[in-house]
């Protein structure tokens, strides 16, 4: 819980720093050159750290632009700024709602969030529809299973 609290707090203030520079384009974070594969699609968290995920508990990050995400840890919702480099990819501060759970599901999202934070890398596996997050050493930290697009077509009776 304690660590929870420091996280939360760590992002809170990288929030509030991070939104107090300019880019010389108002608040929108610079152009990104990368990503575009991920541009409207969401991604469930099957694994975190080799250490799998709760069951019935749903960690997700969803891909609005190539410079805008969402995610949710399983208790909180966060929503942030991505800046793409050809493969790379780093996450900026991130806004995150201050709601608290079951010390299981607070568990998986620190370790979703902290994973987040230290992603360098992705991988994508359109065969098996599968997206992985990568460390600065290569070693995948987070993998995701696609989910349903962002926006569905109507659907006509």
């Amino acid at each position: 819980m304690r660590q929870f609290l420091y996280l939360l707090a760590t992002l809170s203030a990288a929030s509030i720093v991070g939104g107090c520079g300019t880019t010389g384009q108002g608040n929108a974070p610079p152009p990104s050159d990368g990503g575009l594969d991920l541009i409207g699609t969401r991604w469930l968290a099957e694994d975190i750290n080799g250490r799998g995920v709760l069951d019935m508990l749903q960690s997700t990050i969803e891909f609005e632009s190539n410079v805008r995400a969402r995610a949710n840890g399983g208790c909180n919702g966060a929503f942030g700024n991505v800046q793409f480099q050809g493969d790379r990819i780093e996450f900026g501060a991130f806004g995150v709602t201050m709601r608290m759970c079951s010390e299981a599901v607070m568990n998986q999202e620190d370790a979703f969030f902290k994973a987040l934070g230290e992603t360098r890398r992705y991988r994508l596996d359109t065969y098996a529809d599968l997206l992985f997050f990568l460390d600065a050493d290569d070693r995948e930290i987070l993998r995701f299973s696609r989910m349903a697009a962002l926006e569905t077509e109507p659907v006509d009776d």
